[in-house]
């Protein structure tokens, strides 16, 4: 009998909290080794190239460009991330995410408006 099972893993985050933005990286990059070695025993692999980085942060005088090597690939810094379909920016202002929402009201009523039209 042959078993074949497949398994996704999706929406996987990490989070650390140190106090510089190269101290988080450092903590990032060997969590992410911890991940690998997880993931070769469960025959799962990572995709480097969809991964996303920010620093949640309202501090101005941190050094936030600073990058994060994983499995050979840099992993630049983005102003805004989605997680678990929230947009968020890393000043945690909100903005793109009222933005994001405010677009999907715009072709959601405009669906409405469409559908229920006279003819």
């Amino acid at each position: 009998m042959l078993l074949l099972l497949l398994g996704f893993a999706d929406n996987v985050n990490l989070l650390t909290y140190k106090g510089t933005a190269a101290g988080n990286c450092a903590n990032l990059e060997i969590a992410h080794e911890q991940c690998l070695k997880w993931a070769r025993t469960h025959r799962m692999r990572f995709a480097p190239n969809k991964y996303t980085l920010t620093h949640l942060t309202r501090c101005r005088r941190i050094n936030l460009h600073v990058p994060v090597r994983l499995q050979g690939v840099v992993v630049e810094l983005e102003p805004v991330v989605r997680i678990l379909g929230l947009q968020l920016d890393f000043k945690l202002h909100w903005k793109a995410y009222k933005k994001a929402i405010k677009d999907k009201m715009s072709t959601q009523m405009l669906v409405l408006q469409r559908t229920t039209a006279s003819t």
